[in-house]
């Protein structure tokens, strides 16, 4: 997590909002490969 004080602005809140949804993206295509992974090893008998 980012340790780092958003400007009370306009600019500071976008910066903020892109900011939280690049972190959630990267939590949902890690939770996707996650699947993908545990998928692929129940298909090959593990």
């Amino acid at each position: 997590m980012l340790n780092f004080n958003f400007e009370d602005s306009p600019e500071g809140e976008f910066i903020e909002a892109i900011i939280a949804a690049q972190s959630q993206l990267e939590r949902q295509q890690n939770s996707r490969q996650v699947r993908q992974k545990m998928r692929a090893r129940i298909i090959n008998g593990y």
